[in-house]
């Protein structure tokens, strides 16, 4: 993105309209200093700026944000659109994820750091083994493929240029969303902190919940196919007698794999083909999973009921959940509390790319959404 791309096509549709920047100014609650500072390409809008100014002369958003002049288009298209008990004031939360996620992809390529990445595809035959397939590609390419992940959402926004946003949401009964710009690839994760039944925040339990969710909604981020310009993902749980998706049944495997992966059980256990058949000898095996990869019970026990690590009975896998959840351990890695590590990741990449002379004061402010007036997050530091 180029600021006088945007500000070109700003001035262009702006002055084609017959539209003065005074007039435009009072639309969008801009200054008109600052916009014709945008107009001229002197001046790097924030993603919010941009959308008022988007709505205000009929463009769309994500074109406009790549310099490009399109007319206004349907920019939220859920893929499942039927869900009932999604709110619509929710996707306002969403757009404001991806701005978020926009800002923090921009900043590092600034910085000529590239996201991993890899190209979208439909979910092959089996999408379950798909799933693991591509958790192992994504810990190969972190150079973990064994050992347990610390902090996920910190990773998502370090590896992968992803923000990790925990927010209220008015639809209570969805746990997590994934958004992205099929334009740009920017994504970002929303937590909803609002769900109804889950476990009290900050506890431990909604923290494994939480690496969970996040480990989920990267799978539909990194490989879910485009199909507009913005696209949400939204967990839809199976109906009585349905199955998940094939995008769902690959999420879900992708998260157990990323989590637990195959190469760590065997590190652990040895070959998976050496089961447990045994009350005790499995519980014993689930909790070293549970508490050396850090996942919630059911997790744990499903994924060595996959791999054969227990023994293959519905409803010997059923008892040892039960037990599972019933059990307390330890809590290795844990910290209380609402993480801000993708803002963190932001503001110093923000800083590098100013100290550095890539983007100038203004942009800098545009990027972590400050006013004209306010300071830098790192001169208070310095002075």
């Amino acid at each position: 993105m180029l600021a006088a791309d945007i500000g070109r096509v700003l001035w262009a549709v702006r002055e084609a309209a017959g539209v003065t920047v005074e007039d435009l100014a009072l639309t969008t609650s801009l200054d008109p200093l600052l916009l014709g500072a945008i107009e001229r390409g002197e001046e790097l809008p924030s993603t919010a700026k941009l959308d008022r100014l988007a709505a205000a002369l009929g463009l769309d958003a994500f074109a406009l944000y790549e310099g490009r002049q399109v007319e206004h288009s349907l920019l939220v298209l859920p893929r499942h659109a039927a869900r009932p008990d999604f709110r619509d004031e929710d996707l306002a939360v969403l757009r404001r994820a991806l701005e978020r996620g926009t800002a923090l992809r921009e900043v590092s390529a600034i910085l000529g750091q590239a996201p991993t990445t890899f190209e979208p595809r439909a979910p092959g035959a089996e999408p379950a083994q798909d799933g693991y397939h591509w958790a192992r590609r994504v810990r190969a390419a972190l150079g973990n493929v064994a050992k347990p992940l610390d902090d996920v959402p910190n990773l998502l926004a370090e590896k992968f240029h992803v923000p990790v946003l925990r927010v209220p949401l008015a639809t209570t009964g969805l746990m997590a969303a994934a958004v992205r710009s099929s334009a740009s690839r920017a994504g970002a994760v929303v937590l909803n902190t609002n769900v109804t039944g889950g476990p009290a925040q900050g506890t431990y339990q909604a923290w494994l919940v939480d690496r969970v969710s996040v480990s989920h909604e990267l799978c539909h981020i990194l490989l879910d196919e485009p199909k507009e310009a913005f696209d949400v993902f939204l967990d839809d749980p199976p109906r009585e007698g349905h199955d998940k998706s094939a995008i769902e049944q690959r999420a879900g495997a992708f998260a157990a794999e990323l989590l637990i992966p195959l190469h760590g059980l065997r590190e652990l256990f040895g070959d998976e083909d050496r089961q447990v058949a045994t009350p005790a000898a499995a519980d014993k095996m689930v909790d070293e999973v549970r508490s050396y990869f850090r996942t919630p019970a059911e997790l744990a026990v499903n994924h060595l009921y996959n791999y054969r690590y227990v023994a293959q009975v519905q409803a010997f896998r059923e008892e040892l959940v039960e037990r599972a959840r019933a059990r307390e351990i330890a809590a290795p890695g844990f910290v209380g509390g609402q993480s801000r590590g993708w803002e963190a990741v932001l503001v110093s990449r923000t800083r590098a790319a100013h100290n550095e002379g890539l983007i100038t004061d203004g942009s800098a402010r545009a990027l972590l959404e400050l006013t004209a007036g306010e300071p830098l997050p790192w001169e208070a530091e310095d002075a």
